[in-house]
């Protein structure tokens, strides 16, 4: 969700985080390839930080 309407968007990956996605969804949300956030924050932080950017939630499925 990204100013609490649905956003989607698809990326492949071999393996994938919760963490992972917070910093992709916050690196899309900004139009940047490039992620904009440290890997080294804690969950929390990363929620945070993603919400400054108008994230409000992530949710990541596994394709099959």
């Amino acid at each position: 969700m990204r100013h609490g309407e649905p956003e989607h968007f698809i990326t492949t990956a071999t393996s994938f985080s919760e963490e992972e996605a917070i910093r992709l969804a916050a690196s899309h949300a900004v139009q940047e390839t490039e992620s904009c956030m440290d890997c080294g924050l804690s969950r929390e932080a990363m929620l945070l930080e993603a919400g400054k950017l108008g994230v409000t939630q992530v949710r990541w499925n596994r394709a099959g």
